[in-house]
């Protein structure tokens, strides 16, 4: 059985059936699936919370950027956007400032990451004021599961907690019935000096 990879890098199912002579099985039946190679763009933490940062004061968070696929990942673009002046951004040995216009910013050249490479992305922050203030990074890829980018919220002198999942998706793959197959996943406080409380949790099917 052979798959021809085609050019919009989905995944395939199929079903073989399989027909013979055997009274008591005339007909075998075999589905078919395929997760074919693609890239997968993973920032963690997905929030950076740089705590309390005082007037005149500067405060810098980083976070990881990694291919976790298994095909070339490539960022080409992003979107840099803050409430307030004074945030900036190191990321692929290039230094982006907001732009009020949420305008898409190059990456000149394109950063390439091999699968299971990663790189860091610094967000820093100077206070011109002790107000709360947030910022939005948008990492535009070749991972086709992320078409509208992959979010990265910032905040300073914020009140309360910062809650970072991980993973934000879970995949099982093929469970053969009446089989079970278990995958962790964390809830973390992201913020520097603020609790976070959980109030809820639910799961739906």
């Amino acid at each position: 059985l052979t798959l021809t990879r085609m050019a919009d890098g989905l995944p395939r199912t199929a079903t073989l059936t399989i027909a013979s002579d055997d009274p008591s099985a005339p007909e075998v039946v075999v589905p078919v699936s395929t997760i074919l190679p693609l890239p997968r763009l993973r920032v963690t933490p997905e929030a950076l919370d740089l705590g309390a940062v005082s007037q005149g004061s500067h405060a810098t968070r980083a976070a990881i950027v990694r291919n976790s696929g298994s095909e070339d990942l490539v960022v080409d673009a992003l979107r840099f956007e803050a409430d307030l002046p004074g945030f900036s951004l190191a990321f692929s040995t290039q230094a982006f400032a907001p732009q009020e216009d949420q305008a898409l910013q190059a990456l000149d050249p394109p950063l390439v990451l091999a699968p299971d490479q990663a790189t860091s992305l610094e967000v820093g922050y100077l206070a011109s004021q002790p107000d709360p203030a947030t910022a939005r990074v948008v990492l535009f890829s070749n991972d086709p599961t992320r078409p509208d980018g992959y979010p990265v919220k910032v905040s300073a002198n914020q009140a309360g907690g910062c809650i970072k999942v991980t993973p934000r998706e879970i995949a099982f793959g093929g469970v053969v019935p009446p089989g079970q197959s278990k995958l962790p996943f964390t809830i973390d406080n992201c913020s520097a000096d603020e609790d976070l409380h959980v109030t809820g949790l639910d799961l739906v099917d």
